[in-house]
């Protein structure tokens, strides 16, 4: 019976074995072409956008009559080899889509692969080219076009064929190579996740049911608005049903919408082009807490902006048939963006004045090399290995003849060093992984919602293998998500395989790395939510501005940047709760944010070395570390790679925006994963930046005290800080722009005061650009008055060009301010001027 038993056991092991044995044969044999069917969109419409995340819809069908299950690969090829993949499970005769979101940037070719749990292959499509939506262009501006009649807004597409350069010049930018892409959107296609939809700039609406939108897609839609998205709305009796599903932004305790909001387009059609007058416009206005069409009326087309998100409400349908049939209607739409968003993107050469070689991973690659082991302490032991190896082991044996234990004594003395070296250089360099992370969060002045970091983590490797980088936090990467360049992947050295994970817990994992090499991951992540930093905006009748911020971020920030156009400020700490004022006059002829500018001020905030009239040298890393030393060297270039990059180096708009970025003190860090384990050394950078527009604040009437501007690429001076401006050269000189009402030119004369801290004389000129020439005005001690009659002026508003809006109601002097003596420096504390009768 014992015998039977026995037998009976082994055979249903055996059969067990056997049913494994098939599964796992069966389970990683490869599938036949016929077996699946797998299409692919790629982006919306099939036509991605490089630099944008772009999701691709992978539908597959399982054709057998077997369950299918692995990780589902999509494979792109460029620079480097770049994998995202998820899990799929795939029953009988079922097709499933699945969606993938690619940072889409220098790939030309993809492939699908379906893998086993052990990454088998087990069906692979052939390689597909990826036909860029770009076209050749560097930066676009991306816009989504949500109608249920594509028909009827064509013309929009004609946008795309726009020349930036045409409006560069005024924005003190030169060569931009950009364009504006235009998608077509519905219930079909609409973004559901947060990266997807950040992706576009502006999205139009009309025609268009919301309440046709998935609880996802509306999901995404309010995430859009709230965290400061343009969306802009057509009207008319056609797309009043869109308003059903938007009830939360036209109710009067969300923001009134008033006729005080109202906001003319642009005025360059008066001119040459004219403005169709047959276009029906809609009278808008709040009632019973909706919005609501009252009669038509003939006119200029205007918009309402919403008193608190970027909503605009146009009186008049896109799809009205005298509007689609004038010829210049795709251009008062780009004109209607350039003048009150800042939607368009334009990044031109002017621009690119940063280090190449400075990336992110580049830039945090340096804070490990704080683990490089001393020289001199190497030196030393080797020294002292010398002279006991050599001479004092052959001086004491032979002291004790004892010369033949040199054999003995020769080995234990180069064991005992050569293992004190190593691990010396272990415990200093190798021993465990070395994790360097920037965290880059945009604060939102809109609502309490805020987007998805910027996270990008730099590992030291203690050995070669795999590297799997994860975090906390949920992370959907990509590669080069801050890079201009499209050669900078995941590694510092030879291309690598770099496989994404977006599963439960998504995962970036480089393959192959080596023993103290450099391996990079770039992310974007939920993180805590950092609140904002609080504006008040206190405008003076005569338009001059006192912006005061509040942080209210809930840390201290550090190494604060504000710039608005040209103007800069910098601030070595900004305390949790404490306020800070900044002056700034809204009426400018310069309308640029010049990045060599804030370059100098940040790098004078950092206390770089001057070398004179404000160059402060090579922003290289390597040359900031030499200068700052390793820490502030490393802040310092991050925080220019930030403003330089992105914060006002993209921004192609007609109206002002106020950008602030600083570090977090003392923040929490990312809690970075390598291979699910804690890096055994780790350094944390948190950059907060938020962008507040200033659009509306440039009305300008009669007040005592009015601010110029400092033209400082005009000016010929040592250093600017604050507002201050420092002299000290013979041919050292500082230009201020006033701008004056165009009715008081005639009987009003100008007061100029000026305030310094030497107690010297100076001379006040009348700067003629034109002819590069000047006309005295005088000399001595301040106040200077004069009579602006007899002085020559710019007046802009009699050029043909289009400028910005409220420079047509004023005329430009220029001063410029230098020391009698020109042997004496001069430091300028402040200046204003004012106004009074004849």
């Amino acid at each position: 019976m014992r015998r039977i038993v026995t037998i009976a056991l082994v055979f249903i092991l055996v059969l067990l074995s056997s049913v494994v044995s098939v599964n796992a044969l069966f389970s990683s044999d490869k599938l036949d072409k016929d077996d699946l069917d797998i299409s692919v969109e790629m982006g919306y419409n099939n036509r991605p956008i490089e630099g944008r995340w772009m999701p691709v819809n992978l539908t597959i069908e399982n054709k057998t009559n077997k369950n299918i299950e692995g990780n589902l690969v999509l494979s792109f090829e460029g620079e480097s080899e770049v994998r995202t993949s998820a899990p799929i499970v795939l029953p009988p005769k079922v097709a499933k889509t699945t969606t993938l979101y690619v940072y889409y940037k220098g790939h030309t070719r993809y492939r699908i692969t379906l893998e086993n749990d052990k990454g088998k292959t087990l069906y692979e499509t052939t390689r597909h080219n990826v036909q860029s939506g770009n076209n050749g262009v560097m930066s676009v501006t991306y816009i989504g076009i949500m109608t249920e009649n594509r028909d009827s807004l064509n013309y929009m597409m004609q946008m795309e064929h726009i020349q930036f350069n045409a409006y560069s010049n005024m924005l003190g930018k030169f060569n931009v190579n950009s364009a504006v892409r235009v998608e077509a959107l519905d219930a079909d296609n609409f973004p559901v996740s947060k990266v997807a939809i950040d992706s576009f700039d502006a999205i139009f609406v009309n025609d268009f049911d919301i309440t046709s939108l998935t609880g996802e897609q509306k999901d995404a839609f309010d995430y859009y608005i709230k965290t400061g998205g343009y969306v802009i709305f057509g009207t008319g009796s056609s797309s009043t049903y869109a308003f059903s599903g938007m009830s939360e932004y036209v109710e009067n305790d969300v923001g009134e919408l008033t006729r005080e909001n109202v906001m003319l387009w642009v005025s360059r059609f008066n001119q040459g082009g004219g403005i169709p007058k047959d276009i029906a416009l809609n009278i808008v206005e709040i009632k019973d807490n909706n919005l609501k069409l009252l009669n038509e009326v003939k006119g200029v087309p205007v918009a309402y902006k919403h008193d608190k998100y970027n909503l605009y409400y146009l009186t008049f349908s896109l799809a009205d048939n005298e509007f689609t049939s004038w010829a210049f209607n795709y251009e008062y739409i780009f004109e209607f963006l350039l003048n009150n968003t800042h939607a368009l993107v334009g990044y031109g050469d002017g621009n690119n004045y940063y280090t190449a070689g400075n990336t992110v991973a580049n830039i945090l690659g340096h804070s490990s090399e704080n683990f490089l082991p001393s020289i001199l302490l190497i030196v030393v032991i080797i020294v002292v290995y010398m002279l006991i190896v050599g001479p004092v082991s052959y001086a004491i044996l032979k002291k004790k003849d004892k010369r033949e234990l040199m054999w003995i004594i020769i080995p234990i003395v180069v064991v005992v060093f050569s293992v004190t070296i190593f691990m010396y250089g272990y415990l200093s360099r190798g021993g465990g992984n070395v994790a360097s992370t920037l965290t880059i969060v945009e604060l939102n002045p809109y609502s309490d919602l805020q987007k998805p970091a910027y996270v990008a983590t730099t590992v030291m490797t203690s050995s070669n293998g795999n590297y799997k980088i994860s975090y906390d936090n949920d992370a959907l990467f990509g590669s080069n998500l801050f890079e201009y360049e499209s050669d900078h992947y995941m590694t510092s050295e030879e291309s690598k395989s770099v496989e994404y994970r977006q599963d439960i817990k998504s995962s970036a994992t480089v393959k192959g790395a080596t023993m103290w090499s450099f391996i990079n991951a770039e992310s974007v992540v939920d993180v805590k939510n950092y609140g904002r930093i609080e504006t008040e905006f206190i405008v003076r009748e005569n338009g001059n501005m006192t912006i005061r911020l509040k942080n209210n971020t809930g840390y201290d920030l550090e190494k604060v940047v504000v710039t608005i156009y040209d103007k800069v400020n910098t601030f070595d700490y900004f305390k949790y709760l404490d306020t800070v004022d900044i002056n700034y006059s809204p009426v400018r002829t310069i309308q640029n944010s010049y990045q060599d500018r804030v370059r100098n001020r940040v790098m004078s905030m950092f206390n770089a070395y001057n070398h004179g009239y404000g160059y402060y040298g090579d922003p290289h890393i390597n040359s900031l570390i030499d200068q700052l030393g390793r820490e502030e060297g490393i802040k310092a270039g991050l925080l220019l790679k930030l403003l330089t990059r992105k914060l006002g180096a993209t921004e192609f708009s007609m109206s002002p925006q106020m950008h602030i970025a600083g570090f977090v003190v003392d923040g929490p860090d990312m809690n970075v994963m390598i291979n699910d384990r804690k890096p055994s050394k780790t350094y944390n950078n948190t950059i907060v930046h938020q962008s507040v527009s200033l659009h509306g604040y440039v009305d300008l009437q009669s007040e005592e005290k009015y601010l110029p501007n400092f033209i400082e690429d005009f000016s010929y001076v040592r250093e600017v800080k604050g507002d201050s401006v420092f002299l000290d050269d013979p041919q050292h000189y500082a230009i201020y722009e006033i701008s004056a009402p165009r009715e008081y030119i005639m009987h009003k004369q100008l007061v100029l005061n000026i305030s310094t801290v030497e107690d010297v004389d100076i001379v006040v000129n009348n700067f003629l650009f034109d002819s590069n020439t000047l006309e005295y005005i005088g000399k001595g001690r301040s106040p200077f008055k004069f009579l602006m009659s007899e002085f020559t002026y710019r007046d802009y508003s009699v050029r043909g060009s289009y400028i910005y809006e409220p420079v047509r109601e004023y005329v430009f002097f220029h001063i410029r301010i230098e020391p009698i003596d020109k042997s004496q420096p001069l430091t300028i504390e402040s200046v204003t001027y004012e106004f009074s009768d004849k």
